[in-house]
């Protein structure tokens, strides 16, 4: 005779409530999947209901101590994938492991990866080791290869294989390992260790730290493998139309601009340009037939769209609008700006033209080494040369 399991509600609140066995079309508190007339659980104090499979996966080959379903999933990290859970977890009593319902339901063993030809086993025992897809040296659970020497993260298993970044110009792709060579990353600008896999580019010698390139401040979470080039990509629009041999028509501005000489006068008041506000010396310059509108000749060829460390997406150039508030705040410098500036879409996150040209590493003469864009900068930071 079958020995009855007595099921218990997950929640703190009422640990000790047992669940009723019944068939229903609820969502599941676990899994957030519904399914018309499902076999399953459900708690008549908080109504919660779980899919019988969520109650009784079997969890015993993921770990060595005893696993309970736990709603206290708030700030947790699931020990396999490391994401944040948003609903019923597994927790062990003992130590401090925990692994959402969807890694729980998955098999141990990965018959077709991206990262791998042979098929991985997930390793329940928690061990240091140096993934073979980032370099990278953790203490965590991985999974291996038992036909060769293969070890890697399981969260890097499902790295895309290629994609665009807003570091470079050119696609790059994820490669197995790069090979003897002096290899520098061109996010963070450390050291590329070759025998390990990270990403790079075929049209130049362009490489990348693999969790560098993926970060959410390079990538823009779109792979492209199978994905042709965009024309737009291999051939950008320019940003005017030769009218002819001294005039042009700017996307920026409804009359047409003369190709000129601006004024070398010194005193006040100067003519500034209209994209980044910098008073123009003796150059060559774009200025209206019709009114005081005038561009600096590299600022009349800034192209339309461009990347940036700012956003892992491609940036817009916007013109200065006469009908509305004269100035932005740029999100590099915090400065109010009255120019042209660099948007994106999807964020409206704003940079001023002139925040946007500097990119890369740079070399400043107040320091000997190589100066980075960064954001993650803490808070309490001060300027080494202005102190603000």
């Amino acid at each position: 005779m079958a020995r009855l399991v007595r099921r218990l509600c997950p929640s703190a609140s009422h640990p000790e409530a047992p669940l009723k066995s019944m068939t229903i079309s609820s969502k599941c508190a676990a899994c957030y999947e519904g399914h018309e007339n499902k076999q399953g659980y459900k708690c008549n104090i908080c109504d919660l209901y779980l899919h019988e499979e969520c109650i009784n996966t079997n969890i015993l080959s993921r770990h060595t101590h005893p696993l309970k379903l736990n709603d206290m999933y708030y700030s947790k990290t699931c020990s396999l994938c490391h994401t944040s859970p948003t609903s019923i977890i597994y927790q062990c009593s003992q130590c401090s492991f925990c692994i959402c319902i969807p890694c729980a339901r998955k098999p141990l063993i990965i018959s077709q990866s991206k990262a791998h030809d042979h098929e991985l086993l997930q390793l329940p025992i928690e061990v240091s080791f140096t993934c073979y897809a980032c370099g990278l040296c953790v203490t965590e659970y991985p999974c291996i290869c038992l036909q060769c020497r293969f070890i890697i993260h399981r969260v890097c298993i499902s790295l895309p294989r290629v994609i665009r970044i807003n570091r470079h110009d050119h696609r790059i792709s994820r490669v197995s390992s790069l090979g003897p060579g002096k290899w520098i990353c061109g996010v963070c600008y450390e050291h590329v260790n070759g025998e390990y896999g990270a990403y790079s580019c075929l049209a130049c010698s362009y490489v990348a730290h693999s969790k560098c390139a993926t970060s959410i401040y390079s990538w823009d979470r779109i792979e492209l493998e199978g994905v042709p080039e965009e024309e737009e990509e291999v051939e950008e629009r320019k940003p005017f139309k030769v009218i002819d041999h001294n005039h042009i028509k700017h996307f920026s501005h409804e009359h047409n601009l003369k190709a000129s000489l601006s004024s070398s006068r010194l005193e006040e008041p100067r003519e500034h340009c209209y994209a980044c506000t910098i008073p123009l010396y003796s150059e060559l310059c774009y200025r209206c037939t019709q009114c005081d509108f005038i561009l600096h000749d590299a600022c009349a060829n800034l192209p339309l769209k461009k990347r940036h460390e700012y956003s892992s997406r491609k940036l817009k150039l916007y013109a200065k609008r006469q009908d509305a508030i004269q100035y932005f705040s740029c999100g590099a410098c915090n400065r109010f700006c009255t120019g042209f500036s660099y948007m994106d879409e999807y964020s409206l996150f704003k940079i001023d033209v002139r925040c946007a040209l500097i990119s890369g590493a740079i070399k400043h003469e107040s320091h000997p080494h190589l100066l980075v864009i960064t954001q993650d900068m803490v808070s309490s930071r001060r300027c080494d040369s202005c102190d603000s």
